[in-house]
């Protein structure tokens, strides 16, 4: 049974599968998706367990890919490097095709999966968030779909890829996924918002950008923190709770998609993405989009592209992500784990750096 797998990326290919709707995708107590069995529906035909990415995957090494850097030719208000996604995505649409991607819901004040049909809802899906999606129900809809683009991390993609491998609807999907480094607990995030709202009387609704101003700063209503500061983005970025499949990730350098896309950050001031061209669907794709002049695209080298993006680290839990966790499902807030002396460091460290760089 699905219950008994040992590492689970909360991919949600089991649910998708279930042909009696016995597994539901929730979050566990310390706030990652997992799947939740019915044992009284299941009937044990083992359909869970051959789609599931943690026991059978098939991937594809990065190194052995075409690997280009670019950006797109037109403009994208909510991208933050090249824009390559909104480009495939645009593209898509104007074809008469849906696109399935990471949405933040203000209300539930978490990430979730949905389709967008239009321009206007493709807003929705760019931009980056740092945060794990719940993708069950917008996979559910995409697979009534006759045709469609799916944008998510890489066990995401890997567990899509083994549910459409087996009904047969491989040609129907694009599968796009994107350099991921780990998500967090889902109470490092709901637990900082409240922080905000007692210290700063934000909203927890309200809207939130993670890449505000086309950086690692935090906006949320009319707060903005940098990255080093802001201790939501500080422990994340510091990898302390991280769901456990990410410290074992097999994805980092592999991939079930027919495109991987990330950012591109070597160039001073000339943000772009990284596009690796996986499969022949993944190539006729980026081949259009050049031959459309809709991006523009050079060949980059993959030792470049492994060192920005950290592809080869392979993350070890800290020894204190246990106890941040049973200290968030205490209710403490980011700010607390970090604790203020830390806060006003990285404060100065960040003001010192900004000197240095103006002289």
């Amino acid at each position: 049974m699905i219950d008994t797998v040992e590492v689970c990326f909360g991919c949600s290919a089991c649910a998708l599968i279930c042909p009696r709707n016995a597994i539901e995708m929730d979050r566990d107590d310390d706030g990652f998706v997992k799947p939740r069995l019915n044992r009284q529906k299941c009937v044990e035909c083992g359909l869970c367990r051959k789609v599931c990415p943690s026991l059978q995957r098939t991937l594809l090494a990065l190194e052995n890919s075409s690997c280009q850097v670019g950006k797109y030719s037109g403009f994208s208000e909510h991208s933050s490097s090249g824009a390559i996604a909104y480009a495939i995505s645009e593209t898509a649409i104007n074809r008469g095709e849906v696109v399935c991607g990471a949405i933040y819901d203000t209300e539930m004040m978490a990430v979730k999966h949905e389709i967008v049909s239009d321009l206007y809802g493709l807003n929705r899906v760019s931009g980056s968030k740092y945060l794990q999606s719940n993708p069950y129900t917008g996979l559910k809809d995409l697979l009534t779909k006759p045709r469609g683009i799916l944008f998510g991390t890489p066990c995401q993609i890997a567990g899509f890829r083994n549910v459409i491998q087996h009904g047969k609807l491989e040609d129907a999907f694009l599968l796009v996924d994107i350099f991921c480094h780990g998500v967090p607990s889902q109470l490092l995030w709901t637990n900082h918002l409240k922080h905000l709202h007692e210290k700063y009387g934000i909203s927890i609704h309200d809207e939130v950008n993670f890449r505000f101003n086309g950086g690692f700063n935090l906006k949320v209503g009319q707060y903005t923190g940098e990255a080093q500061i802001d201790p939501f983005y500080h422990l994340y970025l510091k990898r302390c709770t991280y769901a456990d499949s990410c410290y074992q990730c097999p994805f980092r350098r592999r991939s079930a998609a027919d495109i991987r896309l990330g950012d591109y950050f070597i160039e001073k001031g000339n943000p772009q993405s990284v596009v690796f061209s996986l499969t022949e669907a993944g190539e006729a794709c980026i081949e259009q989009l050049v031959e459309q002049e809709k991006v523009k695209l050079r060949i980059a080298a993959y030792a470049d592209v492994d060192r920005v993006q950290d592809a080869n680290v392979k993350s070890v839990p800290p020894i204190e992500r246990r106890k941040y966790l049973e200290q968030l499902k205490a209710g403490q807030s980011p700010a607390n784990l970090m604790g203020e002396g830390k806060i006003f460091f990285q404060y100065v460290k960040g003001f010192i750096k900004k000197l240095l760089r103006k002289e």
